[in-house]
């Protein structure tokens, strides 16, 4: 009778170690799979904006600090 209570209680133990374990690893699971779908959908966006929405490369000259274009002869 001695040795079957620590038995049982290392039983026990090694039950919850081994549950808080498995539930950790499907939460860190859920949380890297969301993560991964948001970079997806991050990567995406901007795939899919083109060089010419932005404002410096539009008009084809490069912009000083004042605005003025200095290749387009303005």
């Amino acid at each position: 009778m001695c040795i079957q209570i620590p038995l049982v209680l290392y039983a026990v133990a090694l039950l919850a170690l081994s549950t808080t374990l498995y539930l950790t690893g499907r939460h860190m699971n859920r949380v890297w799979t969301e993560m991964r779908n948001e970079l997806r959908e991050l990567r995406g966006a901007a795939n899919a904006r083109t060089v010419t929405d932005s404002p410096d490369t539009r008009s084809g000259g490069t912009r000083t600090s004042s605005g003025s274009d200095l290749d387009s002869g303005l």
